[in-house]
C-alpha cells in the first residue's frame, strides 16, 4: 500500500502523466500493452503502450533512474486501478 506520506509528488505527478497520456489520445480506456502484426506473419509481437513508455521515461529524466522507476510504476498502477486496491 502506498501511503500519503511515501509520495508527497503524488498530486503533481498525476497532473503531468494526465497531460502525457491524453497526447497519447487517451479517451476512457487505457491498455498496458499493444499487440502489433505485421502483414504476411503468423505472430505478432507484444509492446509495452507508448503512453507507459513515455511515462517512463519522463519520470527517470526527472527524479533519476531509480526513483524515476518507483514513481512511473506507481504512477501506471494509479492510472490502471483508480486508486482502488486491486485483489
Amino acid at each position: 500500500m502506498i501511503r500519503v506520506n511515501d509520495w508527497p509528488t503524488k498530486e503533481k505527478d498525476m497532473e503531468v502523466a494526465v497531460r502525457i497520456i491524453k497526447g497519447y489520445g487517451w479517451d476512457e480506456e487505457l491498455a498496458l500493452c499493444e499487440i502489433i502484426i505485421q502483414q504476411n506473419k503468423e505472430a505478432g509481437n507484444l509492446q509495452i503502450a507508448e503512453w507507459v513508455l513515455a511515462i517512463n521515461d519522463y519520470f527517470k529524466e526527472k527524479y533519476g533512474k531509480k526513483q524515476g522507476e518507483i514513481i512511473a510504476k506507481r504512477v501506471v498502477t494509479e492510472c490502471m486501478t483508480n486508486g482502488n486496491t486491486v485483489h
